[in-house]
């Protein structure tokens, strides 16, 4: 996976403002990888992840992401704007120090950097089934 500076690209007719070269990742405007959490709910405003699991997963403002298919916001019951994609909310990962970082990808097998072409594929972001990992709370 690429860890380099952000720059332009297109992937799937999505504007990916920021988005990693030489990777499908979705980034935000500021170039920092942003996630989806297998266990929210499309369009939900009060997802599983708040209190202690937004100082791990904080959310993305609206206003942090390009403009491009798929990507719109959610209002939550405390009027905080989130991001999101494809309906879902969209986190930042606190273990990102960098633009191009990627470091929650695949966390607990229930947190992945979105990538828009495979979005097409399902079983890539399939909820998991298997036994408790560890972080069920976030």
């Amino acid at each position: 996976m690429s860890k380099s500076m952000c720059v332009g690209a297109a992937v799937a007719g999505l504007s990916l403002i920021g988005a990693v070269p030489d990777s499908d990742i979705l980034s935000a405007i500021n170039g920092m990888t942003v996630y989806i959490y297998d266990k929210d709910a499309a369009a939900s405003p009060t997802g599983p992840c708040h209190g202690t699991c937004t100082a791990v997963w904080p959310r993305v403002p609206a206003s942090a992401m390009p403009q491009g298919e798929g990507i719109g916001a959610i209002v939550h019951e405390d009027g905080v704007t989130q991001a999101a994609y494809e309906g879902h909310p969209v986190h930042y990962y606190a273990g990102d120090r960098k633009p191009g970082d990627a470091n929650g990808d695949e966390i607990g097998s229930i947190w992945h950097a979105i990538r828009p072409a495979a979005r097409a594929n399902p079983a890539m972001y399939a909820p998991v089934t298997t036994a408790a990992s560890g972080f069920d709370d976030f």
